[in-house]
């Protein structure tokens, strides 16, 4: 299979898991990384507003969070890596325009989501009160 095609596909992947991940923050009205823990108590956050939730369910939340962003930033990292080793030079990129879309933007996005994820296991350290 060509490259681009595998990429094609794994960059599919990472669209959906991350929508996924927003369909479910719609549904329970946010997430723990949004959420926040006052008084012992568990509340999933979303622009602003805050839902009151179990303890177990903030845990779930934040560890769904962590792992939905280390794939999706693991794998746009994967893509910059792809991109660079695959044969693709930066003057190939440069000539055809794609050098933002293969190699920039991968990075920056994978980046932050990576920064996402460790924010979520920010959130189930305090749930544990090992933060």
């Amino acid at each position: 299979m060509h490259l681009y095609k595998k990429i094609k596909i794994f960059v599919t992947f990472l669209i959906i898991s991350f929508l996924v991940f927003i369909i479910t923050v719609i549904i329970f009205g946010g997430d723990a990384a949004n959420g926040k823990i006052e008084d012992g108590r568990y509340y999933f956050g979303s622009h602003g507003k805050y839902k009151e939730v179990s303890r177990t369910a903030y845990v779930a939340s934040a560890s769904y969070v962590m792992i939905i962003m280390a794939i999706v930033g693991f794998g746009m990292l994967l893509v910059f890596l792809f991109s660079v080793r695959g044969g693709i030079s930066i003057k190939d990129l440069k000539e055809e325009g794609f050098f933002c879309i293969y190699l920039i933007i991968p990075l920056l996005i994978g980046c932050g989501f990576l920064y996402g994820s460790f924010q979520s296991l920010k959130c189930i350290l305090r749930a544990f009160s090992i933060i």
